[in-house]
């Protein structure tokens, strides 16, 4: 149950229902959205980057200020609700989203954005800040990913502020353009951002493996894809790394890919 002191601040006065999707954490009153928050600065710079976000082909959830100003409010945050759903049969579309944000991201400065603390932050930068592997991870866990992580070359993309978690939050809507809800910032390539989510779509959502091919040039994309698997394995190991058999399922998801690369 959300307080009561947090709906006052926010300015909502009607009932809330239950919002379907996401962690299924979300309540929608009206026309506003409020969702518990985990990492406090990680969402508020997120929210003040989609404050200043001027969309163009799409649209986004707007981060709502508290009466007092402040976007998180004893451990809460609300946004404007926007209409949509998921449609992961469009892989097309998706990326274009993608193209679409990370054109307008590019503005951005990424000396502004804040050391995250969580897994999804620490395989980036295993991956491209030459994070140590932490020693009290099972010993088969970093005998494995080491023999991933010796099979990778440098790439030469350039580097900016980017959605690094997009497949699973693009909504569609009959009349409406795509929405782009939430942002799981990183700074790295804009094509590494974009094979995240083929990868994804492969692995999870019964993409073929043709839908490689919207990755173009692919002879340039092949190496970033093997980033953007280990990325998803880096974040599981770095959830539960004393779990080997959990690490080696999500890798069971993306194999076939890098097989075929």
């Amino acid at each position: 149950m959300i307080p009561s002191s947090v709906l006052d601040q926010f300015g909502i006065t009607e009932s809330g229902k239950p919002l379907a999707g996401g962690q299924s954490t979300s309540m929608c009153y009206g026309d506003i959205v409020v969702k518990p928050v985990d990492d406090q600065s990680g969402h508020i710079f997120s929210a003040e980057i989609f404050e200043q976000l001027s969309p163009n082909g799409y649209r986004i959830s707007r981060p709502i200020r508290s009466k007092s100003g402040q976007i998180v409010v004893e451990g809460y945050a609300a946004t404007r609700y926007e209409p949509g759903e998921h449609d992961f049969s469009r892989a097309k579309d998706i990326l274009d989203v993608s193209e679409k944000l990370h054109r307008d991201l590019k503005q951005f400065d990424v000396a502004r954005i804040p050391a995250f603390e969580n897994p999804w932050a620490y395989a980036h930068k295993v991956l491209w800040n030459g994070k140590q592997l932490p020693s009290n991870w099972h010993p088969d866990t970093l005998i494995f990913i080491r023999s991933l992580l010796v099979q990778l070359k440098p790439v030469d993309f350039p580097h900016q502020l980017v959605h690094a978690d997009l497949g699973g939050n693009v909504l569609f809507h009959g009349t409406l353009l795509p929405l782009v809800i939430d942002f799981s910032p990183t700074v790295a390539p804009v094509e590494y951002a974009q094979a995240i989510i083929v990868c994804d779509g492969i692995a999870w959502n019964g993409w073929s493996l043709d839908t490689l091919d919207l990755l173009q040039p692919f002879d340039r994309h092949q190496e970033i894809i093997k980033y953007a698997i280990l990325f998803r394995v880096l974040t599981v190991a770095f959830f539960d790394g004393q779990n080997i058999d959990r690490v080696m399922g999500e890798w069971n998801g993306y194999e076939k890919i890098w097989k075929l690369i």
